[in-house]
């Protein structure tokens, strides 16, 4: 039988350091504690003695060890040479009191980790030597570059639901950045030969005029780096140029050009040039989906189902009725089919049919005539705003019947009328979204069944999270990364037990409801800690999401509940810090454990400049 003490356990002292709350984990053996960078437990303050104390972790027991320091060592409050110490005691080292706490050995892994250099924005008390910390994170960047070029090379070479743009996805993920392209620029303009996400069509023409500028030679790899936050590294053949764009200001942007130049050459390799006549007969293969930067792509076979699905209409004006739950992604989903059309250069407007009321929705859609009546202004409808690129109706179910009419006779004759002004020809395609059973509806004759025929001309049904749990840990890690870069703190990561607990819901709001949990627990971890599964909100202290049938009844709540929580949620955590700092702007940041640059800039955005008002001095 095997007994207690051949358990592996693991423990870790919690507590706070100059108004940060560290959690630092023992390990097996000896952990010396102090203030200098040599030590494993490193106490940054004040009192501290450079080598304090010595913590001690053997097989049934654990032992702290005073190592003559100036200020003593303390256990519960009592000062000591040596003791034995027990979950839940407080062990001081001079001015420091941190509680000794065992933890769930899930909790003692992390399940995803967030490199050094992508999450140590900002130096935590624990880290002060900054050439170690350089050396580990020149270290952490190569092995992600390392591993980033073989998962490019892999999706290069058509693994299973592989092709070029994903492997520019995947770049754009892994650095953090909005999109990336490979250019021709051999010609007078640039030419996109594949792409991901948000590409600057300032950046293009920056970048193609410094290499028509620049002498033709063959010389050695050019970078350009633009104004518009966008990064290009050119191939070495002068006679075919390409060039990989990166676009967005993410980390390590500056050091990036040996890895852009390797992916690069990796992506000439198994794509070299074809000719031009080649180049402009008509592809063989079906075009690539393009994402938007706020969009994580599922790597689940259900996801993998939607995206094949979407290909065979990329090019298309076929108009596409995407379904699903609430908080599934649908909007990111129309924006993907808009950014991979051939409209990606016009526009995409959005409009929520149940978010704008019944009385003001048709001048929104359709536009009013100006002087039409007394004291109101001509404007232009959403129809007339997404000319030349793509309108997203969401929530459709929601329209009232007399404007379905007016929708479907605009949708038949590709002619707008609106109010008090002549019919004009429009050029839009429309796409649809809805979470409800338009099958229903059109049998219990709240919506009509040739408007349903029209919006539905090609149907993507979203499944919902709980349908596709193999998601929830790519998206965790993406939400991750973006709110730690957003708040400008950084995260260590999540623990196995952590993440599998959160794979474990059901998540009723699906991925927004876990996009705003983890937004919670970034804001909730203290600075270079990790997420742990005591820090995640059970789901009865959660607040209901309505469902389908309900929000039926009560469209105005429907659509923006989790996102206005989203916002309420930064409030009163920013409020409290206030409170607790007694409107000192630089103890509140710390509290949160974000720069005062970024707190400012929250306090700006939510108008919180008179709560607890610093005083002057």
């Amino acid at each position: 039988m095997t007994q207690a003490a051949d358990i592996e356990r693991f423990f870790r002292l919690k507590g706070p350091v100059r108004d940060v709350e560290l959690s630092l984990p023992l390990r097996e053996g000896v952990n010396p504690v102090g203030s200098d960078p040599s030590n494993h437990l490193i106490l940054d303050q004040d009192g501290v003695s450079r080598a304090h104390a010595l913590l001690v972790v053997e097989p049934g027991r654990l032992l702290v060890v005073d190592l003559d320091s100036k200020n003593g060592t303390f256990v519960n409050s009592r000062r000591v040479r040596q003791a034995e110490i027990s979950t839940g005691d407080t062990v001081g080292f001079g001015p420091v009191e941190l509680r000794l706490e065992e933890l769930h050995p899930e909790d003692a892994r992390l399940a995803v980790e967030l490199p050094a250099a992508a999450a140590d924005r900002q130096r935590g008390p624990q880290d002060p030597d900054t050439t170690l910390t350089a050396r580990r994170e020149r270290d952490d960047r190569l092995q992600r570059w390392l591993g980033l070029v073989g998962g490019f090379l892999e999706r290069l070479r058509g693994a299973p639901g592989g092709d070029a743009g994903s492997a520019l996805s995947l770049l754009t993920e892994a650095l953090g950045a909005e999109g990336a392209c490979v250019l021709d620029l051999s010609g007078t303009n640039p030419a996109i030969l594949s792409s991901c996400g948000e590409i600057d069509p300032s950046a293009l023409d920056q970048i193609a005029g410094a290499w028509h500028r620049q002498p033709r030679r063959p010389e050695p790899r050019h970078v350009f780096a633009t104004r518009q936050a966008a990064t290009g590294v050119l191939s070495r053949n002068s006679e075919s140029p390409r060039c990989l764009l990166v676009c967005g200001d993410f980390a390590d942007r500056k050091r990036s050009e040996p890895l852009l130049a390797t992916l690069l050459d990796l992506y000439l390799h198994l794509r070299p040039a074809t000719p031009p006549t080649a180049r402009q007969a008509p592809a063989a293969s079906l075009p690539e989906v393009r994402f938007p930067p706020a969009y994580v792509p599922g790597v689940s076979a259900a996801m993998a189902a939607v995206y094949a699905r979407m290909r065979p209409v990329l090019h298309s004006d076929v108009p596409v009725l995407i379904v699903g739950e609430t908080g599934v992604g649908k909007e990111l989903l129309a924006r993907s089919l808009h950014l991979s059309s051939l409209r990606r250069s016009g526009p995409m407007v959005a409009v929520n049919c149940a978010a704008i009321p019944a009385e003001l929705l048709e001048s929104e859609l359709f536009g009013i005539g100006d002087r039409v009546a007394t004291g109101v202004a001509g404007r232009r409808g959403v129809f007339e705003q997404a000319a030349g690129g793509t309108l997203f109706l969401d929530e459709i179910a929601e329209m009232p019947v007399e404007l379905q009419v007016k929708l479907l006779r605009v949708l038949e004759d590709r002619e707008l009328r609106p109010l008090g002004e002549r019919p004009r020809p429009i050029d839009v395609r429309v796409l649809a979204a809805t979470n409800a059973d338009l099958g229903a509806q059109v049998e219990a004759g709240r919506f009509r069944r040739d408007l349903y025929f029209r919006i539905a001309g090609y149907v993507l049904e979203i499944p919902p999270l709980r349908r596709r749990r193999e998601d929830v840990p790519v998206l965790v890690e993406g939400f991750l990364r973006r709110f730690c870069a957003e708040v400008g703190k950084p995260v260590r990561g999540v623990t196995v037990r952590a993440l599998r607990a959160l794979v474990a819901r059901d998540w009723p709001g699906n991925v927004r409801e876990l996009e705003h949990e983890v937004r919670r627990l970034v804001y909730l971890c203290a600075p270079n800690q990790a997420i742990e599964a005591s820090m995640l909100e059970s789901p009865a202290e959660k607040t209901p999401v309505p469902s389908p049938a309900a929000t039926a009844t009560a469209p105005s709540a429907a659509s923006g509940e989790l996102d206005l929580d989203l916002k309420s949620i930064e409030q009163r955590v920013i409020r409290e810090a206030l409170r607790r700092a007694r409107g000192n702007q630089v103890r509140a940041a710390k509290l949160l454990g974000v720069s005062r640059h970024v707190l400012r800039r929250k306090i700006d955005r939510y108008e919180l400049h008179d709560w607890f008002a610093e005083p002057k001095s």
